[in-house]
C-alpha cells in the first residue's frame, strides 16, 4: 500500500511540472490561438478608495514610493524596462519571512531571466525587524521598508489590489510599461504556478518584440 501511495505521488508530482511545459509548447506551436495574459485597468473601470487619488484611465504604476531618487522623487528607473513581480510582506515573523523569500527564489531559478525580471518586496517596518535578514543573496530580491500607513495606501492607491484586507497574500505582476498583468494569490500552489506560466508568456513575447 506504501509503495501505492509513493508511485501516486510522484506521479502526481511529475504531471504539475510537466503541465506547464505542454501548456507552453501548445502555445508556441498554434499561432493565432496563443493565450494572452490580460491587462488590466486600461477601461477606465477602476474603483479606487475614496482616499486614493483618482488614477489614470490607462493605469500605470511608474515607480515604488518606498523608493527615492537622489532629488527625493519617487524614482521612476527602478521599474523601467523590467518585469517585476511585487509583494507585500508580513514580516512578524522570521518563519513567514523566509517561506516568502524560498517562494519567490523559486519562481525566479524556474523563469531565469537575470535583468530582465526582478523582484520587490515591501514590507512594514517594526522595531524587532532586522535589516541584515533581508539581504538575501543570489536572487534579484529587493526589499524596502514604510510604515503600516504608507504600506496600507501603497496597497490600496497603487497596486488596487483586488482584497485591500488580503494585502499580505497577493503577488502582482508589472511588465516593462508598468502596467498591472496579474494578481496571484501567494499562499495557493496552483496560483504561483499559473504566475511562472504567464510570466513565461510575457517574457517570450517581449523578448519576440526585441528581436
Amino acid at each position: 500500500m506504501k509503495n501505492i501511495n509513493s508511485y501516486l505521488k510522484r506521479v502526481i508530482l511529475a504531471a504539475t511540472l510537466l503541465i506547464p511545459i505542454f501548456l507552453l509548447l501548445f502555445l508556441k506551436f498554434c499561432g493565432d490561438n496563443k493565450f494572452s495574459v490580460p491587462v488590466y485597468f486600461t477601461d477606465g473601470q477602476i474603483q479606487a478608495d475614496p482616499d486614493c487619488q483618482a488614477p489614470d484611465s490607462d493605469y500605470r504604476v511608474s515607480c515604488i514610493p518606498f523608493v527615492r531618487d537622489r532629488e527625493g522623487h519617487c524614482d521612476t528607473l527602478l521599474l523601467k524596462n523590467r518585469f517585476t513581480i511585487i509583494s507585500i510582506v508580513d514580516t512578524a515573523g522570521v518563519e513567514a519571512r523566509n517561506m516568502h523569500v524560498e517562494k519567490i527564489r523559486r519562481v525566479l531559478s524556474d523563469i531565469d531571466s537575470p535583468g530582465i525580471l526582478q523582484a520587490v518586496a515591501i514590507y512594514i517596518e517594526r522595531k524587532t525587524d532586522a535589516a541584515e535578514s533581508w539581504v538575501v543573496p543570489g536572487i534579484n530580491l529587493m526589499t524596502f521598508g514604510g510604515n503600516s500607513a504608507e504600506v496600507s495606501h501603497f496597497a490600496r492607491c497603487v497596486l488596487l489590489l483586488p482584497d485591500k484586507n488580503k494585502m499580505f497574500s497577493y503577488w502582482v505582476v508589472i511588465d516593462d510599461e508598468g502596467r498591472i498583468r496579474g494578481f496571484y494569490e501567494s499562499w495557493k500552489f496552483e496560483e504561483v504556478e499559473r504566475l511562472i506560466l504567464e510570466l513565461k508568456i510575457l517574457l517570450n513575447e517581449y523578448q519576440q518584440d526585441e528581436k
